[in-house]
């Protein structure tokens, strides 16, 4: 590794795990203005050489993308979360030939076939846990809205992908062990360097979340099978391929990886999304008055349908800058299969090297004023390097769910905003964690009351 690229190397005897593991988003940001576009540092017992461009983004998930195929197996951030998914289309090491058949098989799920019905079922997913605010909402009194949003976004992804309901309780217990197994693994990343630290982790705990996630997964296949099952939704394919000798990859122990896989992939984006930008927007009350003038003039006091989707255009770029800001996939990571060079920095193979989108999305060179929350900034398509916003990732690896992930989120604020008038408990906005993923550290407390139109 080129000794002369910068280097964050924290005190003597333990590096940056303190500012690691504060998990603070603005410390990646300084280190960016601080050392430059591409620096280097340790994270636990792997070193990471950091990519801060979108040009450094397109090099490795496009341009040379077959030199990165691999994403560097239980190194580095990737050991937060292949303990728990493994081989999972989402979360798969390399591109083999099972990466890429899996692929095909989920594609159709939310190709443009399919986004018609997708639509109308987030729709009537959202309507339906919304009236769990109605009570609040009489009463006047605070509620923490961020559990409805996890289950709007759980129960979106389990009804379209596995064809079954999933009870509010096993929508919390999902929540709730999966982020406790993703806090634990993080922590056992960065004390990977001083083993005996490792001792002091609550492995129990962390093995008793892994069981409730999978016992979770378990019942879903199992109420599919008890109900008739379909070969129409992507459990039922899965399923098919299971019991079909010729697909060999597809055992029982893939079949539950690649389950457990869709079921975190499928809701944690949007769940953590849409709590920040409606957070988001109660702290900026004139995007705030736009977005609901936006929402009177498509909807009215109707229910939407799916054509509205479209004309909800301020309500997708507040998601859109939502996702600049507070990306939960704040880092994409790689190896480089053989020598490379960026930037004229030689990347010898074996390098583990991670696209920081949070640095990309926050970087003065691409977005003017990067911390102010303007949804504006996507009202025009182009003008900007076409990886300086990748949320969804980029290259053969993007996200197969990006458009169905915008729309949930649209259809999240715009049925919120046309049903309740939302105040804040707290004036300061949330205050996010940035371990496995990007999420916030508290809930979303709110004072929720009817909308009272006035007669035209």
């Amino acid at each position: 590794m080129d000794v002369t690229l910068p280097r964050i190397s924290g005190s003597p005897e333990v590096g940056i795990l303190p500012e690691l593991a504060n998990a603070h988003p603005d410390f990646w940001n300084d280190a960016r203005a601080k050392y430059g576009d591409m620096f280097q540092f340790r994270l636990g017992a792997t070193e990471v050489i950091a990519l801060c461009q979108p040009r450094h983004a397109q090099h490795v998930l496009v341009d040379n993308a077959a030199n990165y195929r691999s994403k560097g197996g239980n190194q580095g951030f990737r050991a937060a979360i292949r303990e728990l998914t493994n081989e999972g289309l989402s979360t798969a090491n390399s591109e083999s030939e099972t990466w890429q058949r899996q692929r095909k098989t989920v594609l159709p799920h939310f190709g443009n076939t399919n986004i018609r019905p997708l639509g109308d079922l987030l729709i009537e997913v959202v309507a339906g846990h919304l009236h769990d605010w109605e009570s609040a909402a009489h009463s006047g009194d605070p509620i923490d809205i961020g559990p409805t949003l996890s289950r709007i976004a759980i129960d979106a992804s389990v009804r379209s992908m596995f064809g079954v309901d999933i009870s509010n309780e096993e929508a919390d217990e999902l929540a709730a062990n999966s982020e406790i197994v993703m806090d634990h693994i993080w922590l056992s990343i960065l004390g990977s360097v001083f083993p005996q630290w490792l001792q002091l982790l609550d492995k129990n705990r962390q093995q008793k979340a892994i069981n409730a996630v999978v016992a979770i997964a378990t019942r879903l296949m199992e109420r599919h099978v008890a109900g008739g099952g379909s070969d129409t939704n992507l459990l039922g394919i899965l399923l098919d391929q299971r019991d079909d000798d010729s697909v060999e990859y597809m055992t029982e122990a893939h079949l539950n990886e690649e389950v457990v896989s869709l079921l975190l992939g499928g809701y944690e984006i949007m769940s953590i999304t849409s709590r920040c930008a409606l957070d988001l927007l109660l702290h900026n009350p004139t995007a705030l008055a736009r977005a609901r003038a936006e929402v009177d003039q498509v909807l009215g006091e109707r229910t939407p349908t799916y054509e509205d989707i479209d004309q909800l255009k301020y309500c997708r770029m507040v998601i859109q800058e939502t996702l600049r800001i507070y990306s939960p996939s704040y880092q994409l990571q790689r190896m480089a299969e053989e020598d490379d060079e960026i930037d004229g920095v030689p990347i010898p193979a074996g390098t583990i090297v991670t696209i920081l989108a949070h640095a990309i999305h926050h970087h003065p060179e691409h977005w003017s004023q990067p911390e102010c929350f303007e949804p504006e900034r996507f009202a025009a398509a182009g003008g900007r390097h076409r990886f300086a916003w990748l949320p969804f990732s980029g290259g053969r690896r993007a996200c197969l769910a990006t458009r169905y992930s915008l729309m949930q989120g649209q259809l999240i604020l715009a049925q919120a905003l046309q049903t309740f008038d939302i105040t804040p408990v707290s004036t300061e906005p949330l205050s996010m964690y940035m371990g496995t993923v990007s999420r916030p550290k508290n809930g979303l407390r709110v004072r929720l009351a009817q909308r009272q139109r006035e007669e035209a």
